[in-house]
């Protein structure tokens, strides 16, 4: 079975700078409702493991999102395009310009064409 070597330390940065002030009890406290029923334990030795680059599962990622007050899309936009493993860069950033931006540059063209095409989508309905 192949060794995990997925990891997205620039996520873990990007995470560390939303969270501000709180402690991670303050986090966990916070995030533990919308888990509950998936069985996930939060505690603040997770949270120290997302900021050093391991890779939120979806329910901590949706739970993230709605506590930290951001949009899944972006989250899901920075964690992808912050992704680390053996071909990451051909295989997720290739099409977006191969890391020629900051995350946070693409993530605002991303949300940008995003409005784009739900404004199309709503004119044509």
């Amino acid at each position: 079975m192949p060794v995990r070597r997925e990891r997205s330390p620039g996520f873990g940065r990007w995470l560390r700078e939303k969270r501000g002030s709180r402690s991670y009890e303050t986090l966990a406290e916070l995030i533990r409702p919308y888990v509950r029923d998936t069985g996930l334990q939060m505690n603040r030795s997770f949270f120290s493991k997302l900021e050093a680059g391991r890779i939120p599962n979806w329910p901590t990622l949706g739970a993230l999102a709605k506590v930290l007050g951001i949009p899944v899309r972006e989250m899901v936009s920075v964690l992808v395009l912050n992704l680390e493993f053996p071909g990451a860069e051909t295989l997720l950033r290739a099409p977006w310009g191969a890391g020629a931006e900051s995350s946070e540059a693409r993530v605002a063209q991303l949300e940008e064409e995003n409005r784009a095409l739900w404004t199309l989508m709503k004119h044509r309905l």
